[in-house]
This record gives structure tokens, C-alpha cells and sequence, in this order.
């Protein structure tokens, strides 16, 4: 009986820690829109100053995959392009977050900031991250 609580209490923990994450890909490309295999990718969490790296793949992809939620960052160097940050990338828990960067040539000491501006519209799965209570829906009516 005991070796069962302590089993169930690991499985709500990993179920708890689950929750609070999310994930964010992307593809890098260049300024003629082909990809850019090896390029260092980087995730700041803009809250906490937390740095994640990644090389992004022969197909110019990457991912962070189990991240916390927050405002990001995200910063792509490469040798021959100019260093590329965009600001203001809202990972939501649950929501996967795609962010594109592309590169242009130029020195890897110049850097192209782009800021966001507007909410990221999510396309990669059909769950919305919103629950409705009754009350609420009682007070629309």
C-alpha cells in the first residue's frame, strides 16, 4: 500500500511539472529563403534572464522543448549573417510557440532586433488553453 502512495505522489508530481511547460520551434532561413544548417540558436526567458542553446539542424530547424512559460527571446547567430533577436515571443503553457528568424549577411556584431508587436497566432494544434466556468457564462447572459 505504501510502495502505491508513493507511486501515484511521483506520478502527480511529473503531471504537475508537465504543466508548467511548453515548447518553441522554428526554422531559420536566409535572405534568399534557403535554410541555414548550423546556425546557434538561443532562448532567453525574458523574466528569469534563463539562456537555452540550440545548433539548429540540417533542415534549419529548431526546438526547445520542455521550457517554461514566459515572454522569450530569441536570438540566432551564424558565421557571415548578422546576429537576428526577436523580443516579446509569449510561450503560453500547452501552446506550442513557432518563431521564423531570417538572416541577413552582414558581420555577426550588427544585430537585427524585431520586437513583437501583435499576438502570435498559434497554428500548431487545436486546443484552446482557457477554461469557462459557469459563472462566467451566467453573467454573459
Amino acid at each position: 500500500m505504501k510502495r502505491l502512495l508513493v507511486l501515484l505522489s511521483l506520478a502527480a508530481a511529473g503531471a504537475f511539472a508537465q504543466m508548467s511547460t511548453s515548447e518553441i520551434t522554428g526554422t531559420v532561413h536566409d535572405a534568399s529563403g534557403a535554410v541555414v544548417p548550423g546556425a546557434t540558436v538561443t532562448a532567453t526567458n525574458e523574466a528569469t534572464g534563463v539562456n537555452y542553446k540550440q545548433t539548429t539542424t540540417q533542415a534549419g530547424l529548431f526546438a526547445f522543448p520542455a521550457v517554461p512559460s514566459g515572454p522569450y527571446t530569441i536570438a540566432v547567430e551564424m558565421q557571415g549573417f548578422r546576429t537576428s533577436k526577436k523580443t516579446g515571443n509569449i510561450l503560453v503553457v500547452g501552446t506550442p510557440l513557432s518563431v521564423d528568424i531570417n538572416l541577413e549577411v552582414g558581420a555577426p556584431n550588427e544585430t537585427i532586433s524585431v520586437e513583437a508587436s501583435a499576438a502570435q497566432l498559434q497554428t500548431e494544434s487545436a486546443t484552446v488553453g482557457n477554461v469557462v466556468t459557469t459563472k462566467a457564462i451566467k453573467i454573459f447572459r
